[in-house]
């Protein structure tokens, strides 16, 4: 809050001062599912805290935070108001998790020229398509 008096003809007001804006970083980044982002938060005036739709929470200048299913998450981080400070900041990143195009190899499991030769190619998602080029072994 804010103080004020008065000393003869003079009247005065002291107020809580500004904070200086925090930042996040990175501010916006894709990945793919399983893979973690270290977020740093700098400037503000105070302590910091975090938050948002990917589950990071806590305190302290960094947090180490790993997206494990699809979809678009926000990461906030608060340097709260204090006594000195009269209103909090906080800044954002947005982040964007998919998942990722993988696929397995066996070893020998297709017939060329009449031998048994490899690999065999399981996609995933079942609809990708893959081309296999290479030379046969004898």
């Amino acid at each position: 809050g804010s103080f004020t008096g008065s000393s003869g003809p003079v009247a005065w007001t002291i107020s809580p001062a500004n904070q200086s804006a925090v930042s996040i970083s990175p501010t916006s980044q894709a990945i793919n599912t399983g893979q973690s982002i270290n977020f740093t938060a700098s400037g503000g005036s105070t302590g910091y805290t975090w938050g948002g739709t990917a589950g990071a929470s806590g305190s302290g200048a960094s947090k180490l935070v790993t997206f494990g299913s699809p979809g678009t998450y926000t990461v906030t981080v608060q340097a709260p108001a204090t006594g000195n400070y009269n209103a909090s900041n906080v800044a954002t990143a947005t982040i964007t998790v998919t998942t990722a195009t993988s696929f397995s190899i066996s070893p020998v499991n297709f017939t060329y020229n009449g031998a048994q030769q490899g690999p065999t190619i399981t996609p995933t998602p079942a609809n990708a398509t893959y081309v296999v080029t290479g030379t046969p072994s004898a």
